[in-house]
């Protein structure tokens, strides 16, 4: 689908709705009190563009009532997912991570959008966080 200024009204009350009626659809779970508690850290290093990062780190605090993962994307193009996390349950941590994307040297200013979601996987909440990613070579 190509957008122009014509259709770009239509295309965003479209995805909007899509991404309502997916929340509708979501069991919120018991306890939520529509906190969420990022444990993170925000200056990803990765030597190059397919290696493993020593520092991208990712925790699902013990706090949180849901389990959560998130897609990473250039901030100035968020059609264009970096990283999709495996889904992260409550307490568990991801670290050591590779990009699924072969980025090229530099720095990119990005942001992680957590999904929230329920026992069936289906989102009832998302979160985005600001995130530097680094390649180094």
């Amino acid at each position: 689908m190509i957008v122009t200024e014509d259709n770009v009204q239509d295309i965003l009350k479209e995805a909007v709705s899509e991404e309502s009626e997916q929340q509708s659809n979501a069991n919120i779970p018991e306890g939520f009190d529509g906190t969420y508690t990022a444990i993170m850290t925000y200056d990803w290093h990765f030597p190059d563009g397919t290696s493993t990062s020593a520092d991208a780190y990712v925790k699902n605090s013990e706090k949180n009532v849901s389990d959560v993962y998130f897609d990473l994307f250039r901030s100035d193009n968020e059609e264009d997912i970096l990283y999709k996390s495996p889904i992260i349950p409550v307490g568990a941590e991801l670290k050591n991570f590779k990009l699924d994307q072969d980025l090229d040297p530099g720095v990119y200013d990005c942001v992680a959008e957590y999904h929230l979601v329920d026992e069936n996987q289906v989102t009832f909440d998302t979160i985005r966080v600001a995130v530097v990613v680094t390649v180094e070579q």
